[in-house]
């Protein structure tokens, strides 16, 4: 029996890959009223090609309550978490948000949301201004 063999040494070790990056884009796809409780007309509609949401409440009556549901796309690569801060709220107009469960997958991922107005103590006919729902896009695993 014969064998032949062979070996080098080598201090630098070589590893050869590729690093990715992403893009974190989401849109509304669509906004509509789900549930009313009240006197009032609510009409929501998508803004600047579904970066927003506008709601407009007219004839509201105090107790009146609108459950407006939207949906959210992930154009970007990256999938995403949503989380919600309510801004410019007040004690005539409420607003409680329910934003997406879970992780939004990335080229095109779908999640689904709500929230709720309600008009407590307002005057009939009044104008009132609430700022609104600012919903947060995060990465999916970003520590928190």
């Amino acid at each position: 029996m014969l064998g032949v063999s062979s070996a080098a040494w080598s201090e630098t070790v070589s590893i050869k890959g590729r690093v990715s990056t992403g893009d974190m884009e989401s849109i509304f796809s669509y906004a509509r009223v789900v549930g009313q409780v009240g006197e009032g007309k609510p009409h929501v509609e998508l803004l600047g090609h579904g970066r927003a949401i506008a709601v407009e409440v007219t004839h509201a009556e105090p107790g009146m309550s609108a459950d407006i549901e939207y949906g959210v796309r992930n154009i970007g690569s990256v999938p995403v978490r949503v989380t919600t801060t309510i801004v410019n709220a007040s004690d005539t107009v409420t607003m409680v948000s329910y934003p997406p469960a879970g992780v939004i997958d990335g080229n095109g991922g779908q999640g689904r949301g709500r929230f709720t107005i309600k008009v407590n103590d307002a005057a009939k006919d009044g104008k009132y201004n609430l700022g609104g729902t600012v919903l947060v896009f995060s990465q999916w695993n970003a520590v928190r």
